[in-house]
């Protein structure tokens, strides 16, 4: 080839002197183009001083031959360029200068040196008879330069000195040399690469040492004359503790090549069989088995490709070049699925159910995705057609169904579409369309339960000289979001946002409106305000930094705005702040005043709410004080890993000048069964709830109340309480109804308590006069008797029964019969007061142990309506007397009538007495009597009063009673003993002892009772 280089060159110079100079020049670049297969254009070319000088391949690149002697030839040469432009015999790039001389006569000699990449090369090349001989010198070429100047990938740092010792008929010899290198962030040493050929046989080998590496051997064989050939590279990678080792095997004729090639990295594999390269054709073909096991152990390779990569993959491939088209089919199921993938001048794919959560795993994914999915599509000559489908994706606990997805067109105008469903919102129809690989629209209609109707995206976006903006718009009747424009630009992005929510979707009063930015600049910042409450409430995040603060919320505007009763009015500050690992946050309000309207109470409290918040646990000290509670010292703690909540927290109860000091002690699991305790503790007395199990929506529990002395609980409750009680019972919440049946044996007898669903029921059977007396006072009055009766009442009717009936009381301290014998303490009396010593919530006692009352029966039936207590049956009887009281009462103690009876053996009422006001403090309106029967002896006062009463008329009688009376009640002047029969002049006293009058009455009471016989 050189030869015809310094023949054709001669020639042209002799046909320019006798032809034509442009004709020569044309024959001159044919020839160098052709001979270096790229561009050469003449700049100039002197006959008479024969200097040429020309570019090749590009303007800047130029050389320059000066011609000193056409025969032998002797030329000076010199180029300045890139060395691409010799890329027919080596395939680098670098700025270089050339300068050397050709002589030619009997044979070629060329000597040359080459600058280029930080190295000196001295280059000869002689042609002898039977051989040729290169000989090249390379010093100190640096790597870094090569990189740079090539693109090429591999970062690569250090200095090598290359041998070139070549010949066409004897051994030759390739060598290079360096004591240090750097690639990656690997050094090596003592690097010796070195190829030869000995005779008929080629040998390569490569020794180095490096810190992480242990060299176990590198080498390549060639037999010219077997034709056969082999290799290995075997190593150890220290950190990685993997073992790296690449076998060669083969064998060629004059037509083809057929190869085998085994790579293993620790335990993966590839196994490349049945290679067949033809030599005239360039066709190539072959079989790939891939066994990539425990791929995170390959952290060279992640590193290279970018990707980190766990767990397995196998797969089968085969291999066909041909006409300068690659063919590849790859078959894998180790995705659990089927999957296909063909390339042929195009991308091919098939799937069939693919687990998604394989292949999240094997690309670390750590979020929970699963879902069993089919795909297909094509790419081929810049045209895409995709589809992917899926029944069912599971993100973490987020649920999509029925996703279909399909896209077509060229990547020029490419349109996306998408259907989904969630449990929270319908993906009824989103397009994305994008043009250019720089403009993108997206059109969306989603529906939601939380939405009056759909929600409609709208979303027009660019992508032009690295700078992106968009425009969002998502609607429906019940909100606006927008941001008007975001811009993202140098790694920089702002923007501002606005949300407008109206109160069917609130459920606020007003609508609520919210505005904010957030940008991005090497770090997240985002803000947003709102005055909605009355007050600005401001969130902002910058960096990892959090904080949400407000101060002086009135907490009425707030419940107004929730469309809540006005329960308190004050003032709350609220502040959270932190990073994304660690929250603090504050809630504290000196002042709320409670509505006695709404929540019955008249009461001022305060309270400072402290805690933080991590990713594992989060930890809360409340305080809370007004006049009857305080809280202090208290830990709430509660960790996310495990699910525990702990309670810790002491409570102080106050009533005046008294208090009682509590522990709330409470231990909640709501990981696996959701078990756990409630207790209130005080010494040894505890109420609570134990063995609590919640599952779903279903609670389990038992309450147990144990008190050992109630009468340490009696200045807080301002009610005297004696004894100990305990009550126990299981207390459920089962489908979002209340189960409880409580017991106790506190009382003697049997009390039970029930709740199913709306309905309270108590029973009480057999209970204990005098256990029932000792609860509300030490040494109580009664002696003897039984309780029994029930209780219900329905709680969302608000309607119910009370039935209670006792018997054979015996009430020490007062004496009823004894007292309704003198009929001083009838014209004096007063019932209701003598009624509420009996039957009031503390039996009364006094030391005369003399005073007995013995009820034989006391019955109270009551009718509760959502107004009003209504007596259906109240009364009692003694061993001479009988009382009754007829009365409608309102909760809250007004009294809407009320009337308290001494009867007669018919029923009749002896003398009745109204009261009116309220029933914690009631008014006595008046006290009658219809007709009077007396047993005993008639009083002193009225025998005295008129001794002549014995055979007198019955007006004086009359008279003398009327005044009596009005003396002693100063009420009413019109009582009447006796009826208009006795006012003729009967003896209205027989033997002293009674008082008979006759006439008929309309019945006070005609209950369960009896008159004493």
């Amino acid at each position: 080839m050189k030869k015809i280089f310094v023949y054709t060159f001669i020639f042209s110079l002799v046909v320019f002197a006798i032809f034509l100079k442009p004709l020569s020049i044309y024959l001159l670049e044919n020839s160098l183009s052709s001979l270096l297969e790229t561009p050469v254009k003449t700049i100039s070319f002197n006959l008479w001083s024969l200097d040429l000088y020309a570019s090749i391949k590009d303007e800047k690149n130029i050389a320059h031959v000066k011609i000193n002697s056409l025969y032998p030839l002797k030329a000076d040469v010199t180029y300045e360029g890139n060395i691409d432009a010799f890329k027919v015999y080596h395939p680098l790039k670098a700025p270089s200068k050339l300068s050397g001389k050709v002589y030619y006569k009997d044979h070629l000699d060329i000597n040359a040196e080459l600058f280029t990449m930080g190295a000196k090369t001295r280059v000869k090349v002689i042609e002898k008879p039977d051989d040729w001989l290169v000989d090249v010198n390379v010093s100190t070429l640096d790597l870094h330069t090569l990189q740079i100047e090539n693109n090429i990938s591999i970062d690569m740092q250090g200095k090598v000195d290359i041998l070139v010792d070549f010949h066409t008929d004897k051994d030759s010899l390739i060598e290079l040399r360096s004591k240090h290198i750097r690639i990656y962030e690997q050094d090596y040493h003592d690097i010796h690469f070195q190829v030869k050929k000995v005779e008929e046989h080629i040998q390569a080998f490569t020794l180095f040492t490096a810190p992480n590496i242990e060299y176990k051997g590198i080498w390549f064989n060639y037999d010219e004359k077997t034709k056969q050939f082999d290799g290995k590279i075997n190593l150890r990678l220290k950190t990685a503790h993997n073992d790296m080792l690449m076998q060669l095997k083969g064998e060629h004729n004059s037509t083809k090549i057929r190869a085998n090639i085994f790579a293993k990295i620790a335990v993966s594999e590839i196994n490349i069989k049945d290679i067949v390269y033809d030599l005239n054709t360039s066709e190539t073909s072959a079989n790939i088995d891939i066994k990539l096991k425990e791929m995170q152990r390959h952290t060279a390779i992640a590193r290279e490709v970018g990707l980190s990569l766990q767990g397995n993959f196998d797969a089968q491939a085969k291999l066909l070049y041909k006409n300068k088209n690659l063919e590849l089919d790859l078959q894998s199921q180790s995705l659990g699925g089927n999957l296909s993938l063909r390339y042929d001048k195009g991308i091919k794919w098939k799937a069939e159910s693919l687990l998604l959560k394989k292949i999240a795993y094997i690309f670390k994914i750590e979020q929970k995705l699963e879902a069993r999915f089919d795909t297909s599509g094509s790419f081929k000559s810049d045209k895409l057609t995709a589809h992917l489908q899926t029944h069912l994706l599971n993100i973490d606990k987020t649920k999509i169904k029925d996703i279909n997805l399909s896209a077509h067109g060229s990547l020029k105008n490419l349109s996306i579409q998408v259907k989904a469903s969630t449990d929270y919102a319908d993906l009824q129809d989103a397009r994305l369309h994008i043009k250019d690989l720089k403009y993108a629209d997206l059109r969306a209609k989603l529906t939601t339960p939380y939405t009056h109707d759909s929600i409609l995206v709208d979303v027009n976006s660019s992508y032009i000289d690295s700078v992106a903006e968009l425009k969002l718009e998502a609607s429906s009747k019940d909100f606006i979001f927008e941001i008007p424009r975001l811009r993202y630009e140098k790694s920089k992005l702002n923007a501002k946002y606005k949300l407008k929510v109206q109160p069917q979707l609130s459920s606020l009063k007003d609508v609520l409106n919210l505005d904010g930015k957030f940008s991005y600049d090497k770090s997240l910042s985002l803000s947003a305000y709102t005055k909605y409450f009355g007050k600005k409430i401001t969130l902002k995040i910058k960096d990892e930094k959090i904080k949400l603060y407000a101060r002086n919320l009135r907490l009425e505007n707030i419940l107004i705005q929730l469309n809540q009763a006005p329960y308190a009015k004050g003032k709350i500050d609220f502040e959270v702040y932190g990073n994304t690992e660690k929250l603090n946050f504050s809630f504290e309000s000196k002042k709320l005043s409670l509505n006695k309207k709404e929540t019955g109470l008249d009461e001022n409290l305060s309270f400072n709410i402290n805690g933080n918040i991590n990713k594992k646990e989060v930890y809360i000290w409340p305080q809370v004080t007004n006049r009857n509670i305080k809280t202090s010292k208290g830990l709430v703690f509660f960790t996310f890993e495990d699910k525990k909540l702990n309670v810790k927290l002491p409570l102080e109860l106050m009533q005046k000048k008294n208090s009682l000091k509590l522990v709330l002690d409470s231990k909640l699991d709501f990981k696996n069964e959701r078990k756990g305790h409630i207790h209130f503790l005080h010494g040894n007395d505890s109420i609570g709830l134990s063995s609590l199990v919640y599952d779903k929506n279903d609670l389990r529990s038992n309450l147990r109340l144990s008190i050992n002395d109630l009468s340490v609980y009696s200045p807080i409750l301002e009610q005297e309480l004696y004894g100990s009680f305990h009550m126990r019972g299981p207390v459920n919440y089962i489908n979002k109804k209340p189960y409880i049946n409580l017991t106790t044996q506190s009382l003697g007898g049997h009390s039970n308590i029930t709740l199913k669903d709306k309905d309270l029921q108590v029973k009480l059977r057999e209970l204990l006069a005098t256990k029932i007396g000792a609860l509300f006072k030490e040494n109580a009055s009664p002696q003897t008797g039984t309780l029994n009766g029930y209780i219900k009442y329905n709680l969302e009717k608000k309607t119910g029964d009370v039935e209670l009936s006792a018997h054979d009381l015996k009430i020490m301290g007062i004496d009823i019969d004894k007292s309704l014998k003198e009929m001083q303490d009838i014209l004096g009396l007063n019932i209701f007061a003598m009624g509420n010593r009996l039957i009031s919530n503390r039996f009364s006692h006094t030391d005369d142990t003399s005073l007995v009352t013995n009820v034989r029966h006391l019955e109270l039936d009551l009718e509760l309506t959502p107004d009003l207590i209504i007596s259906k049956d109240i009364a009692l009887s003694t061993e001479y007397s009988r009382f009754a009281i007829d009365m409608d009462l309102k909760y809250n103690g007004d009294i809407k009538d009320f009337e308290v009876a001494i009867l007669d053996h018919q029923g009749c009422a002896i003398l009745t007495q109204k009261l009116k006001g309220n029933i914690k403090d009631p008014e006595l309106v008046n006290t009658k009597g219809t007709a009077v029967v007396i047993l005993g002896q008639a009083p002193k006062e009225i025998l005295k009063t008129g001794g002549r009463l014995v055979n007198a008329s019955a007006e004086l009688i009359d008279s003398a009673a009327s005044f009596v009376w009005k003396k002693g009640l100063r009420q009413d002047s019109n009582v009447t003993l006796v009826d208009d029969s006795l006012k003729k002049g009967a003896n209205i006293f027989s033997s002293g002892k009674e008082m008979i009058v006759k006439g008929k009455c309309d019945a006070f009471y005609t209950g369960k009772v009896k008159h004493p016989r």
